[in-house]
């Protein structure tokens, strides 16, 4: 793999330094603390056995060969699509984009909902993502790197890695924040708190409805013509990361399904300016 590759985007030449590749997914290890929200149980991974096979050379097998039940929503890094909300199945890896996401990653520091507004009564106490807080963090953002949006929230530290979000609250977006990232045309919104809505609003998911435009309550959702922007939860990026704008690879498995687990890598880039 080389070192670097040139980009253009709106008529800027780009190197992107593929070989300083940052992953802002969180490893699942099936046999430490994992993080958590709504009660799930924790992911798992045992040996396959049959009749005649043993799925676990410690066992005696001749491989190992796992089997491994997980509840992508909770349990780790993951993807997901407008199929979250729908009644038909919708795939993930239908809607996916096979190429690269010009992205911007700015970090935010929660605050009370002051004059914005959110779809079901809130505590005064919480902490929200709001309007302004996010216009102050993309101020100087690139304009050109806004396809994937990155959000890392204060505090910041590695108990993310294994947090029990069950028993730790977590700040989620105001409808005016999540309407102006919608509008400024991001297509992948990545965060690194459980979910963009409240723990409980009453399952309307108001904000990823917001993002996908479906009206609340709406089930019936046209595959053809559905919002193709994905939701990535429960990322995790060090502060070693700056603020900035990064070109992203939104690593996904080809399943079937609403959501999956994800592996978002993010290569820094350095602007080409011509002689």
């Amino acid at each position: 793999m080389p070192d670097s590759i040139v980009i253009t985007l709106s008529g800027k030449h780009y190197k992107a330094i593929t070989k300083s590749g940052l992953s802002l997914g969180i490893i699942l290890d099936f046999e430490k603390k994992q993080p958590r929200f709504f009660e799930t149980p924790p992911a798992l991974a045992k040996p396959f056995y049959s009749q005649e096979f043993k799925g676990s050379v410690e066992q005696g097998g001749p491989c190992n060969v796992e089997s491994i039940t997980a509840t992508f929503h909770t349990s780790g890094t993951h993807t997901e699509c407008v199929g979250h909300i729908s009644r038909d199945r919708i795939s993930l890896a239908d809607l996916i984009e096979n190429n690269l996401i010009a992205s911007t990653l700015v970090t935010i520091s929660p605050e009370t909902i002051g004059e914005d507004s959110y779809h079901v009564a809130t505590d005064i106490k919480e902490l929200l993502i709001t309007l302004k807080t996010l216009k102050k963090a993309l101020a100087n953002m690139n304009k050109g790197f806004v396809k994937g949006l990155i959000i890392r929230t204060k505090p910041n530290d590695e108990s993310k890695i294994s947090r029990d979000y069950d028993k730790h609250p977590f700040p989620y977006f105001t409808s005016e924040a999540m309407t102006f990232i919608r509008d400024l045309g991001v297509h992948h919104l990545l965060v690194d708190i459980p979910s963009v809505d409240r723990a409980d609003d009453g399952g309307q998911l108001g904000n990823h409805r917001i993002l996908w435009e479906v009206n609340f309550g709406e089930t019936i959702i046209d595959p053809n013509s559905c919002s193709r922007r994905t939701i990535t939860e429960m990322i995790f990026a060090p502060n070693s990361i700056p603020d900035g704008s990064y070109i992203l690879n939104l690593q996904l498995p080809a399943f079937a399904s609403d959501a999956s687990p994800s592996r978002p890598i993010i290569y820094p880039i350095e602007e080409i300016h011509e002689n």
